[in-house]
C-alpha cells in the first residue's frame, strides 16, 4: 500500500516561530519533523509515500531526496496553487490506486497501524477513520461512532470539556471511496468529503491509542521536541 502525506499547508500558526521553514522541516532535536512520521511508516513496512506539498516544495524535496537515507522511496505531488487536502490528494492519485492510507503531515500518531488496516480490511466500508479518545474535547470537533463502528456525525466543539472521539489523522481508503472522490479543484477531505461519506453509511471509525502531537502551533512544537528529550515518544 502507499502512503499519501499531506503536507501543503500554509502553517500560518507556526509561522512565528519559524516564519521561513515550511511545517514538514520543523527542526524537532535536530531532525525535520517529517522524518519521525516516515520512521513511523517504515516501522510498519509502508516504504512507497508521496509527499503531497504546496508551500515551499522546493525546500522539503531538497531535503529528503528520494527518501533512499531514511528507508522509504518518495515521490512528490505538488499543488499549483492551494487545493485543500482533498484536492491535493485527488492531484496525488495519478495513476489510481486500489487502495491508498492518507496521513496528515503535521501530526504524529505513534499506535499500531497494522490493526487499523486490518479493521479497514475486515468491513465493507470504503475509508475508516483512525480516532483517538481526547479527555478535553472542547477544544476540537469530535466525532461519533454507532454501536457496529460507522461514523454517523461530525459535531462542533462540545460546550462542555468533556471526553470525546477525535480524528487521530490518518485515514484507509478503498478503491470505491478513492473513485468517490469529488471533481472539485479544491476541497477539503475532513467538511465536505467524509460527511458524505458517513451519511451513505460507508465510513467507519478504529479507535486507536499512543502518544499523539499536532506540531500546529509554536507550543505544541516545543512540547513534541522536550517529550522526544523525555524519551516520552519514539
Amino acid at each position: 500500500m502507499r502512503a499519501f502525506v499531506l503536507a501543503g499547508g500554509l502553517g500560518t500558526r507556526l509561522r512565528p516561530a519559524l516564519p521561513d521553514v515550511p511545517k514538514p522541516l520543523a527542526p524537532i532535536a535536530g531532525r525535520p519533523f517529517i522524518t519521525y512520521l516516515l520512521a513511523w511508516l517504515r516501522r510498519h513496512e509502508i516504504l512507497d509515500v508521496t509527499l503531497c506539498l504546496g508551500y515551499k516544495a522546493d525546500l522539503v524535496r531538497g531535503a529528503l531526496g528520494d527518501g533512499r537515507e531514511m528507508g522509504v522511496r518518495l515521490a512528490y505531488s505538488i499543488e499549483p496553487e492551494p487545493l485543500g487536502t482533498g484536492g491535493a490528494l485527488k492531484l496525488a492519485l495519478t495513476p489510481p490506486t486500489e487502495a491508498a492510507l492518507v496521513v496528515n503531515g503535521d501530526t504524529y500518531c505513534d499506535f499500531d497501524l497494522n490493526e487499523l488496516l486490518a479493521a479497514h480490511e475486515a468491513a465493507d466500508g470504503g475509508a475508516t477513520l483512525a480516532l483517538r479518545r481526547e479527555n478535553n474535547g472542547s477544544t476540537r470537533g469530535c466525532v461519533e461512532l454507532d454501536e457496529g463502528g460507522y461514523i454517523t456525525a461530525f459535531t462542533e466543539k462540545p460546550p462542555v470539556a468533556e471526553s470525546v472521539l477525535i480524528s487521530a489523522g490518518v485515514y484507509v481508503f478503498g478503491r470505491t471511496a478513492l473513485e468517490g472522490l469529488p471533481v472539485a479543484h479544491a476541497f477539503s477531505l475532513e467538511r465536505e468529503f467524509f460527511p458524505g461519506l458517513a451519511a451513505a453509511h460507508r465510513l467507519r471509525g478504529h479507535v486507536v491509542a499512543g502518544y499523539f502531537v499536532d506540531i500546529g502551533t509554536p507550543e505544541a512544537w516545543r512540547q513534541f521536541e522536550q517529550d522526544l528529550v523525555e524519551n516520552k515518544v519514539r
